[in-house]
């Protein structure tokens, strides 16, 4: 438990290569950025890593395993599995928000509740300008939002603050084990492209 942003069960601020680490505690976060393994990645590579514990944040940015990804590499054969929460936006049942390249082979389980841009496997996607692959990931855990989110991804942000340029999503063989309808939040695009959207392979399965 601590009174300030970045926190995580593991890493408060991680950079480089994370392989083979794992958390199993509750985190509880005064602020923003908070992670079941780590609060805040900056062009890292996580790869085979999990947690299990309930995250929670009072503020933005709050996931079952990465609170915010900053400028991000790729997160591939990890999961988490604690409930989620956040109080303002951005939490996501494994990313509270980010801008990765690759999520491949990834899953949640725990349920998320936040204000808004909450998504069962990720709060908002954020990529305006490259291009980033969803590829085999499901989530299983319902979502409780109060004005916008998902129950894979909560919101896809594809523009920079200008709307000069926007980047890409494609997402591959994923699924979402829900009680609702809506796999995918809004999508913020590119005011000079207004119908663009991410190519996606995305099954929804509904519960009961």
């Amino acid at each position: 438990t601590s009174n300030f942003w970045c926190v995580g069960g593991l890493i408060g601020n991680a950079w480089g290569k994370i392989y083979c680490c794992y958390s199993t505690g509750d985190v509880n976060g005064g602020a923003s950025s908070i992670g079941g393994l780590i609060g805040i990645t900056n062009s890292a590579v996580i790869e085979n890593c999990f947690a299990t514990g309930n995250v929670t944040g009072t503020a933005n940015y709050v996931g079952g395993l990465v609170g915010y990804d900053f400028s991000g590499k790729t997160i591939t054969n990890c999961y988490a599995t604690g409930d989620v929460s956040g109080k303002d936006t951005c939490a996501g049942g494994l990313i509270g928000a980010g801008s990765l390249t690759s999520i491949k082979n990834s899953f949640s389980t725990g349920n998320v509740a936040c204000k808004t841009k909450t998504g069962g496997f990720i709060g908002q996607l954020h990529k305006s300008s490259g291009s980033c692959v969803v590829e085999n990931c499901y989530s299983t855990g319902t979502v409780d939002t109060k004005t916008s989110g998902a129950d894979f991804i909560g919101n896809l942000t594809l523009t920079n603050d200008s709307g000069a340029t926007f980047g890409n999503v494609e997402i591959k063989g994923c699924m979402v084990f829900s009680g609702k309808e809506n796999a995918l939040g809004p999508v913020t695009n590119n005011a000079s492209n207004p119908t663009y959207y991410p190519d996606y392979d995305l099954s929804l399965m509904l519960a009961g």
